[in-house]
């Protein structure tokens, strides 16, 4: 007998798969490859959460924490948790370069993420809704979620995650901040209905901001 929590990652799976055509449509050639990234393979398909805070107890995989993690990284009670269904290396950095432009931190830096498994959220009990992003950059805000879940139900998913880094999957992504300006650069390519006025805007700032740094240092 399948167990609930598979049947659930399968059908999640189906549901999703076709929307990534979608998102690739929208997007700039080379950014999205348009094929499922599995992060090992039992697992379906990854969404993306940008962490801010403690990335080396991530990259650790450390247990010990998983309270504090979960607390730092997750909403609880049923606060809807952004996060992005991504299909690769180039996507994800798409996704943290998008979401930088939406911070108050113009200057781009060094950005970290967490992949979550399909699998791991449902065996949580942890719902995967989809909505709308509001990034501004198309590509990105089409493949939106909301995780909604209790503060035990995330302190599980957490702890999954980390048991996976720590086991050797590749959890925790962190994207250079010459790879951040590479992404912002290219966002400014994009045509008005794949890069709305607002975030283009945000991405000329951010460029300017850190040509501006980078003069100041010399």
């Amino acid at each position: 007998m399948v167990a609930p929590w598979r049947r659930i990652a399968r059908w999640l799976q189906s549901f999703f798969r076709p929307k990534l055509h979608a998102a690739d449509k929208l997007s700039r050639a080379g950014s999205v490859e348009g094929a499922i990234y599995p992060v090992a393979a039992k697992t379906e398909f990854i969404v993306f959460r940008r962490i801010s805070a403690t990335p080396s107890a991530w990259a650790k995989g450390d247990a010990t924490k998983v309270q504090n993690l979960a607390s730092s990284a997750f909403s609880a009670d049923n606060t809807a948790v952004s996060v992005f269904r991504t299909d690769g290396a180039q996507q994800e950095a798409l996704t943290l370069a998008a979401l930088h432009l939406t911070t108050k931190q113009g200057v781009p830096s060094k950005l970290t993420g967490v992949r979550i498994a399909a699998a791991e959220v449902a065996s949580c009990g942890v719902e995967l809704r989809p909505s709308g992003g509001t990034t501004g950059v198309a590509a990105v805000d089409a493949c939106h979620l909301d995780l909604h879940g209790t503060a035990e139900q995330f302190q599980s998913l957490t702890k999954l995650i980390l048991d996976a880094q720590r086991q050797g999957d590749d959890r925790v992504r962190t994207v250079a901040c010459e790879q951040v300006v590479h992404q912002i650069d290219d966002m400014l390519t994009l045509s008005a209905g794949s890069i709305d006025e607002s975030a283009r805007r945000n991405a000329e700032r951010a460029l300017a901001q850190k040509r501006s740094k980078k003069s100041e240092s010399r």
